[in-house]
């Protein structure tokens, strides 16, 4: 006890924790703590909470004038020790706000806050964390996973190697904190080839599309509704160039099951005629070359092949049906969504080479990019195209200019740094990955994959946020939107879920709703926010809390509370006497 005494009297008398424990440090770091949270309230109020974290709470001086306090307050009652009976209210305001402190250092380090996204009629175990990481995969195996601090500043140089990886091991050369994500065209001896089009109505904004072959992310055809864009391959440049409308009708039917298909032209629909494979037997029941529905059903119009339209009977198994596919319709199916198994793809085009909308095809001959544009079966002009010239097309107002074209090429990520809008989602962060001498530096936005081959092996990188995987997770059986009465805004949601186990098995059932969250397992669980999207099921979106330093942040609040009146009473009575 003696040597208690002895050292408390030498912490006592160390002016450095005098000075810690003065008033002067006490307004400091209390004006400093009340400025940076009157700057995230103006902050979060003009974007939102995850710009507030990243530009003041999860920030180093955030966490330094925390400290600064934590210390002032403990010193404060230190240097008084031992305490006299009038100086106990004071001893347990300073008491009750350490432990605030404590409960939300505690709730920091140990708890939990982020997102669940639940498509409707499926289960989620995973919650999204607003922290990011790099994950690295060896042949689709997860190897490591390493944090990436998000900062708020452009950075560049050599920022860290990338965990899991052989040597050399890649390196992530850049950073950028809000970033627009494109793509470009560029050369690549392994890719087919890909073109990189901008088309403008007059003062429009341009629509970029590209288009490619032998490259299974880029489509050889885009239909804008008012004109088809096709890509492909022509046997020479001066039969495509060709204005005069010479080409057949083509009228193609190809049917796909699995690793089996059959490819039907005009010469093979005869009533009547059956083909065979290991999958199905097709057979032609009807053709008719100008199909139209009548008051009786599909009748034939006349022989010119108009609108023509197969009506075929497909056998698999033990399972029969009818199929009618229509060359105007190329997606429609007789037999809806029943056999999905069995795919068809309808390839038609009239005498003259041109359907009914405008077609703009693109033919390529060696190295030779040209144009044709088509229309009504007559082939209005066509022409070989430059690179970057603004060219006028026979479709009213339309303009196209090429910003890339490439007889081998393929797709890469590009990134330019965007400011934040307020009262929007923030832009993603990217980061810029060097893979060494297995390839050139790739941009991998938040959410993107960068993968290569080496030595025989797939590697993949992704840039993402971290997860975590809760002890049981949650089943949506039904979302539920009540919008006002005359319009079509959500003023109400709902989600009922059903509780399940780590092997799917339900437990239990619940409903989250706006202010009625669900309590389970440690976590709550609020009603945050919705996603629709036309032709899919609707999305919850659930905010996910764990709070572990809750009961002492509870515990101090109402003991900070009680001290000080109790300190008031005291000094009252004191001033009495």
């Amino acid at each position: 006890m003696s040597w208690l005494r002895s050292n408390l009297k030498n912490l006592q008398s160390n002016p450095l924790i005098r000075f810690l424990a003065s008033i002067k440090v006490a307004v400091l770091s209390m004006g400093s703590l009340g400025l940076i949270l009157a700057i995230g309230t103006i902050v979060e109020s003009r974007y939102n909470a995850d710009m507030a974290r990243l530009v003041l709470y999860d920030q180093w001086y955030f966490r330094l004038v925390l400290v600064f306090l934590f210390l002032n307050i403990l010193l404060a009652v230190v240097v008084r020790l031992p305490l006299r009976r009038d100086q106990y209210a004071f001893g347990c305001i300073h008491l009750g706000m350490l432990l605030l402190l404590i409960g939300a250092w505690t709730t920091q380090l140990k708890g939990l806050d982020g997102s669940m996204e639940i498509p409707e009629g499926t289960s989620s175990m995973a919650v999204r964390m607003p922290e990011t990481v790099v994950r690295t995969y060896v042949n689709e195996q997860l190897v490591a996973e390493s944090p990436i601090h998000r900062s708020l500043w452009h950075r560049s140089g050599d920022l860290g190697a990338v965990p899991g990886m052989p040597l050399p091991i890649p390196r992530i050369l850049e950073q950028i904190p809000f970033s627009r994500t494109y793509q470009t065209v560029v050369p690549d001896s392994l890719g087919g080839p890909m073109v990189e089009l901008a088309l403008l109505t007059g003062a429009t904004e341009p629509t970029t599309m590209r288009l490619g072959l032998e490259n299974p992310m880029v489509s050889s055809h885009e239909d804008l509704g008012l004109m088809a864009i096709t890509l492909e391959r022509v046997r020479s440049s001066q039969s495509f160039l060709e204005t005069i409308s010479t080409a057949k009708a083509i009228f193609r039917l190809d049917c796909k099951v699995g690793n089996d298909s059959l490819s039907l032209g005009l010469s093979d629909l005869i009533k009547g005629r059956k083909w065979t494979t290991k999958s199905v037997q097709l057979e032609v029941v009807e053709f008719l070359p100008d199909a139209q529905i009548g008051t009786s059903g599909l009748i034939n119009h006349s022989d010119s092949l108009s609108n023509p339209a197969a009506r075929i009977r497909v056998t698999q198994g033990d399972s029969s049906w009818e199929e009618i596919l229509y060359g105007r319709v190329p997606d429609f199916r007789f037999s809806g969504e029943r056999h999905k198994d069995v795919s068809w793809k309808v390839d038609f085009r009239p005498a003259g080479g041109a359907s009914q909308t405008p077609l703009l095809r693109l033919g390529i001959s060696g190295d030779t990019l040209m144009a044709r544009c088509e229309k009504s079966g007559r082939i209005l002009s066509s022409f070989r195209l430059p690179l970057g010239k603004d060219i006028a097309l026979p479709f009213g107002v339309l303009h196209m200019s090429v910003g890339a074209w490439e007889p081998h090429g393929s797709l890469r990520d590009s990134c330019v740094e965007v400011d934040p809008a307020p009262g929007k989602d923030l832009p993603p962060p990217a980061i810029l990955v060097g893979a060494g001498p297995w390839g050139g530096a790739r941009w991998v936005p938040l959410g993107g994959v960068f993968t290569w081959n080496e030595n025989g092996l797939r590697r993949a990188l992704s840039y993402e946020g971290r997860r975590i995987a809760l002890p049981f997770g949650l089943h949506l059986n039904r979302f539920k939107i009540g919008r006002d009465p005359g319009t079509n805004q959500a003023a109400t949601y709902e989600s009922f879920v059903s509780i399940v186990d780590s092997n799917g098995t339900p437990k239990d059932s619940a409903r989250i709703a706006m202010n009625e969250p669900l309590k389970q397992g440690g976590f709550t669980f609020y009603q945050a926010s919705f996603s629709e999207e036309s032709g899919r099921p609707s999305t919850t979106i659930l905010s996910v809390n764990r709070d572990p330093g809750r009961a002492l942040k509870y515990f101090g609040s109402i003991l900070t509370v009680l001290s000080i009146a109790w300190y008031t009473l005291e000094r009252s009575r004191l001033r009495r006497r």
